[in-house]
């Protein structure tokens, strides 16, 4: 689950198939290697496809706005254990620094794993800017300490 973590896209597709049934059957079939967590059908009906806690597979490479496999990396603060929880589908977090908002540099770890908590009581309450580096490519973030 999010754990409360904010939704940075939601991510739109047309299927282009006839009926509702169609597009579940074509959205749950594994073999055609493409899914999404919910479908919406012309009548503005939800259906849910994919468990929140796994990966849906969506078509293609995901782009936008400089960030790269969208749907590889997430992150969230928990407050009541001052860390910022970083988590790639497969591929290792080797470098976190986090930035206040005049561009200084607060702190920098090195990291080894696809899963991280990264302890950051000694930051003050506020906005932040954090950038980490999976396989040599830089995601950075917004996240509120409060």
């Amino acid at each position: 689950l999010r754990k409360k973590a904010k939704i940075k896209y939601i991510i739109i597709h047309y299927t282009a198939l006839d009926t509702d049934e169609e597009a579940i059957d074509f959205l749950c079939n594994k073999k055609n290697k493409v899914s999404s967590h919910y479908l919406i059908s012309k009548k503005g009906l939800i259906f849910n496809l994919v468990d929140e806690r796994k990966r849906a597979w969506h078509a293609g490479k995901s782009y936008w706005k400089g960030d790269y496999d969208i749907n590889s990396f997430s992150y969230n603060y928990i407050k009541d254990l001052q860390t910022l929880n970083l988590k790639t589908s497969n591929n290792v977090i080797t470098n976190i620094e986090i930035f206040n908002m005049l561009g200084q540099s607060l702190l920098i770890k090195r990291l080894s794993s696809t899963i991280e908590a990264v302890d950051i009581a000694s930051l003050n309450e506020g906005l932040y800017l954090a950038t980490v580096t999976i396989d040599e490519r830089k995601k950075s973030f917004k996240f509120i300490k409060n």
